[in-house]
């Protein structure tokens, strides 16, 4: 692209003054135009933005004073020297003060005045620089995508002087750009800004556009006069990531060729915010997958040296728990059978001295009655049966224990992977959910998406959710300050960033976050259903295990209001093979 010349208004009521000066300033590589009033002058800005303006301070009407303040009010960023045959110190001052940049005397020494244009252009880049610099700074450090996308149109309407802004973002190769738009000015629309993001992308070089006859935007030349949107490729390195659009009403001043070419620095900064956002993104990603992959880690490891130590507990216990066990439940039988021969006794003797009749009869009642005891006896029978059966109740337990140690032991078998429907999944978990009679919990209640489809092995998700379930009912039956009913549980299926997900939810379920970040370790809890004993509970931690194998996440969350909502984040249908069990 050529130098771009800078644009010079000159003001003067002597058009002899005027026409010298438009042609010294034009052999001297300035784009001169020619106002002959302050007013005119105003006029010319509203249509056209210049660079830089040179001004009579003793005109008719409008004076230089109120020339430079109005040319300030219209562009903030022209720069004004102030010509007069009258340097008197109060004119000096007024000037200064409504923003011009410096004062010449007449008549003009071109030479002079061509350096205090060119020291006016070059602290006008400056000052442009500076305020990119500050924008660039600004988003270099802004790393979250979000946050990056409303700064960068605040910044490219203010570092621009536009009145609007649109970022055009490429997220998926095969599909159109995603605008997001801040500010306001007609055509800020996707149907007329997005065809020129496009053109600027295929292109890869700025664009400066106006808007044609037929209202689409056409570029125009270095020459052309001002355009209404300029249109920016963002590229870093090969990957194109958008276009930055820069858009001003048509009722003010366009943009200048030289104003393109100012641009291109602050959209070179875009893009490289835009790419450092998305590299922190992935490595934010990145992160949590080392840190989910860390608590993987140490549960695995802590599972694994539950399972060892349950392998062994179980060997050592099992051998003597099923003596033990086997001798209770013939304990248990004998005293069965013993209290039916005490009933027996009991009713003999009272039928033979019902019946007595001979010496015989009465001595066999006799002994019957010093056998069978009297009341005292009786009580010590019935508390013999109950004792040998609250004994075997709790061996069963144990053994019940023992078998699910064994059962932590055991080596994890391979996942079986397919395309399951999440909402088909949870309403089989659901319905085959046996939920204990005292539980409070009176629903299970199914919803959400449609044709959700998960990489899952659907027996172990059956069981994971069957787990879940089971804690839910549990904690929601141990409230202690339950009056009625709990809640329903429900179970919602949707996509979570772009993977399929299950969200159980729980109101009334209130966890801390203690119990959150312990939840899926197994753990000794109070079982309240069996007369407040204490029991080692491991769904959870099984549940986790399972789903992790499979690539799934789990995560327990404070769902508000005394809730607790559990979000299961399955592989997609297609991101995995099937395994072939």
């Amino acid at each position: 692209m050529s130098e771009i010349k800078s644009s010079v208004l000159v003001i003067d009521d002597e058009p002899d003054m005027r026409d010298m000066l438009e042609f010294s300033l034009s052999q001297e590589g300035f784009e001169v135009t020619t106002a002959e009033s302050g007013m005119a002058a105003v006029e010319a800005a509203k249509r056209q933005k210049f660079d830089l303006a040179v001004t009579d301070l003793k005109m008719p009407g409008m004076s230089g004073v109120e020339t430079v303040a109005a040319l300030k009010d219209i562009d903030p960023d022209i720069e004004i020297v102030v010509a007069t045959g009258y340097g008197t110190l109060e004119n000096a001052v007024a000037c200064m003060k409504n923003g011009a940049f410096d004062f010449i005397k007449k008549p003009y020494d071109i030479a002079e005045l061509r350096i205090l244009l060119e020291r006016a252009r070059e602290r006008s880049r400056l000052q442009g620089a500076v305020a990119l610099y500050e924008s660039s700074r600004a988003i270099l450090s802004t790393l979250q995508h979000r946050d990056l996308i409303e700064l960068v149109m605040d910044l490219a309407r203010r570092a621009m002087r536009a009145d609007a802004a649109g970022l055009a973002l490429v997220e998926k190769p095969d599909a159109p750009p995603v605008l997001h738009t801040g500010g306001d000015a007609p055509g800020l629309s996707g149907d007329t800004l997005l065809p020129l993001a496009t053109r600027a992308i295929a292109a890869r070089v700025p664009l400066r556009c106006r808007a044609g006859e037929s209202g689409a935007w056409e570029p125009c030349a270095d020459r052309d006069p001002p355009a209404a949107v300029l249109a920016y490729p963002l590229a870093v390195r090969d990957r194109v990531l958008g276009a930055l659009l820069i858009v001003r009403r048509r009722d003010v001043p366009g943009f200048r060729a030289s104003e393109l070419q100012r641009g291109v620095v602050f959209a070179t900064q875009i893009a490289l915010g835009l790419e450092n956002a998305r590299l922190y993104g992935e490595l934010s990603t990145k992160v949590e997958e080392l840190v989910r992959t860390q608590d993987d880690l140490v549960h695995a490891e802590k599972l694994e040296l539950a399972g060892r130590l349950s392998g062994w507990v179980a060997h050592e216990i099992n051998n003597p728990l099923s003596y033990v066990l086997s001798n209770l439940s013939a304990l248990s039988d004998y005293s069965t059978q013993v209290g039916s021969l005490w009933l027996a006794a009991k009713e003999t003797a009272e039928y033979l001295r019902a019946s007595a009749g001979s010496e015989t009869a009465t001595t066999l009642a006799r002994r019957l009655e010093t056998a069978s005891g009297d009341g005292e006896s009786e009580r010590l029978v019935s508390d013999i049966a109950e004792v040998v059966d609250d004994t075997l109740e709790g061996v069963r337990r144990i053994a019940d224990l023992v078998r699910g140690f064994g059962e932590l032991a055991a080596p994890a078998q391979d996942a079986s992977l397919e395309v399951v429907d999440l909402g088909d999944a949870a309403r089989a978990a659901a319905s085959a959910f046996e939920r204990p009679a005292e539980a409070p919990v009176q629903e299970i209640v199914c919803g959400g998406e449609a044709g959700v489809h998960a990489r899952a092995d659907r027996r172990e998700l059956r069981t994971a959710l069957a787990n879940i379930l089971a804690f839910l009912c549990d904690r929601a039956a141990g409230s202690e300050t339950r009056q009625q009913p709990a809640p329903a549980i429900t179970m919602c299926t949707s996509v979570d960033r772009d993977r399929p997900t299950l969200f159980i939810a729980a109101p009334g379920v209130s966890l801390g976050p203690e119990e959150r970040a312990r939840l899926f370790e197994p753990r000794v809890c109070l079982d309240r259903r069996a007369r407040r004993t204490m029991r080692l509970d491991m769904g959870l931690a099984v549940a986790y295990q399972t789903l992790r194998r499979t690539g799934a996440e789990i995560t327990v969350e404070d769902g508000g209001a005394g809730s607790t909502l559990f979000r299961l984040r399955l592989p997609a249908a297609d991101d995995l093979p099937v395994r072939v069990p």
